[in-house]
């Protein structure tokens, strides 16, 4: 299998699939190779599933400059009341809210507090959307992905195994359009 290998500081391996279907490894610098290759040949067939999605939903035009655009007005225009009263509700404060074209992601929670999301968050589903400003906000109390921090974010949205699962399949057809 072809892969371009991207080592840097991080903790574990990862596997990006690009809009292209080419396939990015990213890998701590100290990763032996071998461990690198074991890890994609555990993972071929999901690698193999989702370079064949990816190069199905190819046929969706790209955004344009003015989608995107629209995307961020709207964004802007909805996301700031959605916060707050989810933040509220959770019980935590945040600093600056930020919309932006992303390739890869649909939110980010700094160690300061200010939120970023995917200006794409305008074009999902309210329900998705609202996972994601959740999913955010639980990184106010908790600035991690372990179990602790799934149990939270469980206790506001009992269904986030399925919205999780909607953006990584639905919601990866939306990221391959922004370019």
């Amino acid at each position: 299998m072809e892969y371009t290998l991207k080592r840097s500081a991080r903790r574990s391996i990862a596997i990006q699939i690009k809009s292209d279907g080419s396939v990015i490894v990213r890998a701590n610098y100290n990763t032996p190779l071998y461990r690198i290759e074991r890890f994609l040949s555990e993972k071929s067939e999901w690698i193999t599933k989702n370079v064949a999605k990816i190069q199905s939903a190819c046929g969706a035009p790209e955004f344009t400059e003015s989608d995107i655009n629209g995307f961020i007005q709207k964004a802007k225009e909805k996301l700031p009341e959605r916060v707050a009263c989810f933040a509220k509700v959770i019980g935590v404060s945040y600093g600056k809210i930020t919309v932006k074209k992303m390739r890869t992601v649909w939110g980010s929670c700094s160690a300061k507090g200010n939120l970023n999301f995917n200006c794409l968050i305008a074009a999902i589903p309210q329900e998705i959307a609202d996972y994601v400003i959740i999913h955010e906000l639980c990184h106010r109390k908790q600035m991690n992905h372990s179990r602790t921090f799934w149990k939270l974010v469980s206790a506001y949205c009992p269904d986030y195994k399925a919205k999780r699962k909607w953006l990584k399949t639905r919601g990866t057809q939306y990221l391959q359009r922004i370019k």
